[in-house]
């Protein structure tokens, strides 16, 4: 198996989507790996999902919000989201918070 290498530059655009750095068709044997931005102002969707996550915050701060409480995040975070709780990202400042997501394979195959 040979090394993957893909550049951000190449796969992001700042439309506000999520960009795959690492995925399925890349036949990883463990985790996937997102990019994303949540512009300031901005959250994700509300969600859940069977499976935990991490994400490591680059850059900016805002909230990771768990069952209606906030737990603020800023640049040099590491989280992890345990499975089965609900949770949202929300952006309350004037700067995008820049953001990479570790998923495990098998949430992926399974449409995660």
């Amino acid at each position: 198996m040979k090394p993957v290498i893909r550049n951000l530059r190449n796969v992001f655009r700042p439309d506000g989507q999520s960009a795959r750095l690492i995925g399925l068709p890349d036949n990883p044997p463990t985790c996937t790996m997102t990019y994303s931005e949540i512009y300031p102002g901005k959250t994700s969707s509300h969600h859940i999902h069977p499976w935990e996550h991490e994400i490591l915050i680059l850059r900016g701060a805002g909230a990771l919000v768990c069952d209606g409480k906030d737990y603020l995040v800023s640049e040099g975070d590491g989280v992890l989201v345990p499975p089965n709780l609900p949770h949202q990202w929300r952006n309350h400042t004037q700067h995008p918070v820049k953001r990479v997501t570790f998923n495990a394979v098998a949430a992926e195959s399974h449409g995660g």
